[in-house]
């Protein structure tokens, strides 16, 4: 995918993208002490979430740099 796609698509997203918990993950996922990869975690919300929530360990890839600055 060309740099140049993803900062277009970063630009003309909505203003809460990269920092929605997706309540559908919360719901799904249960468990203390989990081991979770993160794909497409934008502001890692939703990691952080499960860390304090659960005591999870989160690893979070995003390929935004944008996204990753919020």
């Amino acid at each position: 995918m060309k740099n140049d796609l993803i900062e277009d698509l970063y630009a003309n997203k909505e203003v809460n993208y990269f920092s929605l918990e997706r309540k559908i993950f919360k719901d799904a996922v249960v468990g203390n002490g989990l081991k979770i990869l993160d794909i497409g975690c934008g502001t890692g919300i939703l990691g952080a979430y499960f860390k304090e929530s659960q005591d999870a360990t989160v690893y979070g890839v995003e390929i935004s740099p944008n996204a990753y600055k919020e």
